[in-house]
């Protein structure tokens, strides 16, 4: 996000949608913010089970040049990947709720 190449943004994507989905709507409501923040954790881990990490410059190191990245290349070889990959998760958390 922002070419920070901090955390994934497909992967800050796929919080937002957790949140959305077991957020709290109260904020004394620590039971859901807990349950939201479990289910946050678990996507990451999931992420980095498959891809070794969930921030973007570790991926792009990972999976594509500099060269790549200067061509706008690493969007076709890693970034579609992983948003495939966070939607996938999310589809499988959402319909086990």
């Amino acid at each position: 996000m922002g070419r920070l190449r901090e955390k994934c943004g497909a992967v800050t994507g796929g919080f937002m949608v957790l949140g959305l989905a077991w957020g709290n709507s109260s904020p004394r409501d620590m039971k859901a913010k807990l349950h939201a923040y479990r289910k946050v954790r678990e996507l990451d881990e999931k992420i980095k089970a498959l891809h070794g990490t969930s921030m973007c410059s570790e991926l792009l190191q990972k999976h594509v040049t500099e060269a790549q990245v200067n061509e706008r290349k690493h969007h076709k070889i890693i970034c579609r990947r992983v948003v495939g990959d966070v939607a996938g998760y999310l589809y499988d958390m959402l319909k086990s709720q």
